[in-house]
Order: C-alpha cells, then structure tokens, then sequence
C-alpha cells in the first residue's frame, strides 16, 4: 500500500476512534501565515469569519460523544478545536471533509475547557504582542504538543489544592 492511500485509509478510520487517540490530533489553517498574521488571527473579529456553524459543532459533540462513550449532557463538553482558531488551527465545517481539529472537552474536571481557553488567550497574545514573543510555529505547537504540559508551567496557581 502506498503511503498515500495509508493516509487516505486512515483519514476513514479517524472519525471513530477513541476520545484519547483522536484527542492527540490538530489541523492548520494554511491561509495562516506569519505574513498574514495581521490580517487573519491578530485581526479583531477575525476567528468569526471561519468558526464552523455551532449546528454543525454540536451535531459533531454529539456524534462524538456516541462513538467514544462519553457520557452527561451535550452541554458538559465544548466542541474545540484542538489547535484554537486564533492560533490559526483549522476551521473545520460541513464541507471541510473529516475534521482532525475538533474534540468534545469537559467543561469540568482537571485540565478543562475553561483552562485551555485561558492558555489559548495568553498565547494568541504572546503571537500578536509588537514584538511578537512567539512565532506562529511556536504558538501552535504549544497545541500539537502537551499543551496540558504549557497551561501547568504558564498558571501553576491553578493546580495548587
């Protein structure tokens, strides 16, 4: 088999695989660039003009949620994108194919959805700060990596008991 129809074959498989594995994955927007930064993610108002149609992510959630056993209300989790919009992660949508940038994450629990958008505004600044303190390549790899890794060394506070 050609290691383009494994990725194709594998693109098929994605969709159900388990919350954990499926978790670990993350998609560019390649319309993002560090030369474009001005005009896309550091632009105000910008991730409106890409973010998918919630009747799209919440058809998405559920699904996801049947197919990994995840379990309470659609409304515990957020459908997110693994690497943020404003960090130039791929929009993803009904006509985007199968999505490698969109996951259910609790809205509870350690390391949840509250905690990770507080990362991914702390980095969207360090990205759009004059001078810039990350490069675009740096800022989502924080996503592509353990960003849980990046939110306990950038807000330790929020782990002390």
């Amino acid at each position: 088999m050609s290691a383009a129809l494994f990725v194709l074959a594998l693109l098929q498989v994605l969709p159900i695989l388990p919350a954990p594995i499926r978790e670990v994955l993350g998609a560019i927007n390649p319309a993002v660039m560090e030369v474009t930064l001005a005009t896309t993610v550091c632009r105000s108002g910008w991730t409106a003009t890409v973010r998918p149609p919630a009747s799209y992510t919440n058809t998405l959630k559920r699904q996801q949620m049947q197919l990994w056993g995840l379990t309470g209300p659609p409304s515990a989790y957020e459908e997110d994108h693994r690497v943020p919009l404003e960090i130039g992660g791929a929009p993803c949508g009904p006509t985007a194919g199968t999505c490698l940038n969109l996951w259910p994450q609790p809205w509870g629990g350690p390391e949840n959805a509250h905690q990770k958008d507080r990362l991914e505004n702390a980095v969207h600044r360090d990205l759009c700060a004059r001078p810039a303190r990350l490069t675009l390549a740096q800022a989502q790899a924080v996503f592509l990596g353990d960003w849980r890794a990046e939110l306990r060394r950038r807000f330790p506070g929020l782990f002390v008991k």
